[in-house]
């Protein structure tokens, strides 16, 4: 279908964040090539966005984000292969630099759609290698590199028409990793946990012809520690065309892992051309 309509088109959206009422902003390029069945989609994000840290502000860095990604498709099944440079919107704090530090790590993984009637059922796995790690060593937190594998199992349900529900597990865990490593809070260090657990709950439906699209995603950790909520609506102009809008607040126990995102929030503007 996509190959019938158009074999290319590209997006440029400019994200406005806002940390603590803090405002900044981030450019992103992102483009697609269609073919009979098979979509090759990537990104280029020149000027990454980074969570403030009261006091030391953001991180500086030249580093850029960038990925590609292929996916094929066959009857009932999507089979997808990516890979990307990122670097992670909550920067790890270098307690003996007394400085921020956002250098990027590579992912490398694939997913797999199969559905079944009304049903769509997905996995995802991915393999991340050089994640900043705070470590104590000598009684000194250090940064050091990590690995981790990430794991989702999602159900998809479409009672009717381009209306879903959304259902989604995530789990991640630390391969290397080591009693010694710590997070830090708002209160000091704490432990880092080796394994993660996520549920996610999500809706999207479309009205007035399908040219107006809305999607709702609630997310929360398994013990409670995080929270987010985002709403995202898009509008379908013309055949080439289209503006959204998405808002995002998150919480988190500031005494966990996930402090650093406690507060922050985001309120995205978007244009897309389609060619």
């Amino acid at each position: 279908m996509h190959y019938a309509l158009r074999r290319y088109q590209w997006h440029v959206l400019v994200s406005v964040f806002l940390f603590r009422c803090l405002g900044a902003s981030q450019w992103l390029l992102s483009g697609e090539y269609f073919m009979p069945r098979l979509t090759l989609s990537s990104f280029v994000n020149v000027r990454p966005q980074f969570t403030e840290v009261p006091g030391y502000g953001e991180p500086q860095t030249d580093r850029f984000e960038f990925g590609l990604k292929t996916q094929w498709q066959f009857t009932g099944v999507d089979l997808s292969f990516y890979g990307a440079q990122l670097l992670a919107n909550a920067p790890t704090f270098d307690l003996a630099n007394q400085a921020l530090i956002a250098d990027p790590y590579q992912l490398v993984g694939f997913s797999v759609n199969k559905v079944i009637n009304n049903i769509v059922l997905k996995w995802d796995f991915a393999y991340k290698k050089d994640v900043g790690q705070l470590q104590m060593q000598a009684s000194i937190p250090v940064i050091v590199d990590s690995r981790r594998v990430e794991s989702a199992f999602g159900i998809e349900y479409s009672p009717k028409e381009n209306q879903q529900y959304t259902v989604a597990f995530i789990g991640q865990s630390i391969v290397d990793y080591d009693e010694d490593m710590v997070t830090l809070g708002s209160s000091g260090t704490h432990q880092q946990d080796k394994n993660i657990a996520q549920a996610m709950l999500a809706y999207s439906d479309r009205y007035f012809n399908n040219d107006l699209a809305l999607n709702l995603v609630a997310l929360t950790s398994g013990n409670g520690e995080l929270g987010l909520l985002s709403g995202q609506l898009s509008y379908q102009w013309n055949d080439r065309w289209q503006v959204e809008g998405a808002l995002m607040g998150a919480w988190a126990d500031t005494k966990s892992q996930f402090a650093p995102t406690d507060g922050e929030g985001l309120v995205l503007i978007g244009v897309t051309y389609a060619h």
